[in-house]
């Protein structure tokens, strides 16, 4: 930095520095600026050192005490010949061990897979003419030596042929016990371990035994023709074991097994799972005896309720219970009017929560305080509970100018004095049918 380049208020004029305060500097000392005061103060790099920052190939830092070579600095012209091969890696290969990798053209790894272990053994088929060199080579054996030939006739136990040539054939004629033979040959019947046959061992026990064999992978087998039975059969065993078509008389035909196809679980249990065929049943033409039972449930208003209010009230017994289906439910209910105002009888099919299914309405013209006016409702609802449920009926009269009381009756007012409730228990009624 020149003395140009310092802050804006301090002095670039170092003849105007007249505020320096210099003291007695000390070697390597240099002036620095420190809170607004020139003074004179120890070199903080050190003697000689360079201010911190890139200088190239070198990064300095650390106030000049640390020198860092920058990546990619050194290259190869920047590098001397004859590098100690310790410096390599982990430095435990030697400059000699280096030296030997000179004159490898090539991946040194593949050339050693490519080469054979220092003990290996050769078939004959791999020494080039071995097989015909030993082909044109005498059996191994001692032979008599000498003059002469083996024609003729010899009798008893021969001890000495020297002299006698001829060929094992003419050996064999010229010794009437017929017991000839050569020194080192084998007889004619004599047997071998397993280990003198190369490969014999290892080639058996890689085969599967005739009894109760094991196999692994996919068996290939010829095709299997019995040409004394019938085409597009059943196949089955006899009493023999014997592979015989079996009588369509008795088992199923092909086409019948066919059926078979697609089906996804045990036939029997989902047979037993349907409903069982209807005979003689509800809706089938001619019958006479119904067989069919269906569930009913039925239930009537034991005594004469008063609808007193515009809010619905439950109607003396008639509540029924219904069990997990689904179910027509039929409603209807007298009610009758014996007061001189006029009134409505609304009717409810509802749940034991009193939670309203269906409901119907009808209004009833007043009467007198000895004669009563009637009216007459029916309702339906199907209804489908999860579980065992309660129904029930309940009622409420008008409001407005329909405010009198209604009576819903247990009866009619068959032959009975100002039409008054007979009592029957079988007028106003809840009854319902399963139909699922």
């Amino acid at each position: 930095m020149s003395l140009q380049d310092l802050p804006s208020g301090i002095k670039a004029n170092l003849s105007e520095l007249d505020d320096v305060v210099i003291g007695t500097p000390s070697e390597n000392d240099v002036l620095k600026y420190i809170d607004g005061t020139w003074t004179a103060a120890p070199d903080a790099t050190g003697s000689g050192s360079l201010a911190d920052g890139d200088k190239g190939d070198i990064t300095v830092s650390a106030s000049g005490a640390t020198w860092t070579i920058d990546n990619n600095a050194v290259t190869n012209s920047k590098v001397a010949t004859g590098i100690d091969a310790v410096k390599i890696a982990d430095g435990s290969v030697t400059n000699a061990e280096f030296q030997y990798l000179g004159g490898v053209t090539s991946d040194i790894q593949t050339q050693l897979n490519g080469k054979a272990a220092s003990s290996h053994t050769h078939t004959i088929s791999d020494v080039t003419g071995l097989q015909t060199a030993l082909d044109g080579k005498q059996a191994a054996g001692t032979y008599a030596t000498g003059t002469g030939t083996a024609n003729g006739t010899n009798t008893g136990d021969q001890t000495s042929i020297v002299g006698i040539t001829g060929t094992k054939a003419q050996f064999d004629t010229a010794c009437t016990d017929g017991n000839f033979m050569y020194i080192g040959d084998a007889p004619t019947a004599h047997t071998h371990p397993q280990s003198d046959i190369t490969n014999l061992t290892t080639d058996l026990a890689a085969k599967s035994p005739l009894a109760s064999p094991t196999f692994t992978g996919t068996v290939t087998a010829p095709a299997l023709i019995v040409s004394s039975e019938t085409a597009s059969r059943v196949a089955i065993l006899d009493a023999s074991k014997n592979i015989k078509s079996a009588d369509t008389a008795t088992y199923p035909s092909l086409t019948e097994l066919a059926f078979v196809k697609g089906v996804t679980s045990a036939i029997q249990t989902q047979l037993d799972g349907k409903q069982a065929t209807l005979t003689n049943g509800y809706g089938l033409t001619g019958t006479t005896t119904k067989e069919v039972a269906l569930t009913t449930a039925e239930a009537f208003c034991t005594q004469e309720t008063t609808l007193s209010a515009a809010t619905y009230a439950d109607i003396t017994g008639a509540s029924i219970s219904l069990a997990a289906g689904t179910w027509l439910i039929i409603a209807t209910a007298n009610g009758s009017s014996q007061t001189t105002t006029a009134t409505s009888m609304i009717i409810a099919i509802t749940t034991s929560a009193n939670a309203v299914v269906a409901e119907a309405a009808q209004d009833i013209p007043a009467g007198t305080a000895t004669v009563r006016t009637w009216g007459n409702l029916s309702l339906s609802a199907i209804v489908s509970p999860a579980s065992t449920t309660t129904y029930k009926l309940r009622g409420a009269r008008g409001t407005t100018t329909r405010t009198g009381n209604c009576i819903i009756s247990d009866g009619t007012g068959l032959n009975t004095a100002n039409n008054v409730s007979n009592n029957s228990d079988k007028s106003t009624s809840i009854r319902a049918i399963r139909i699922a």
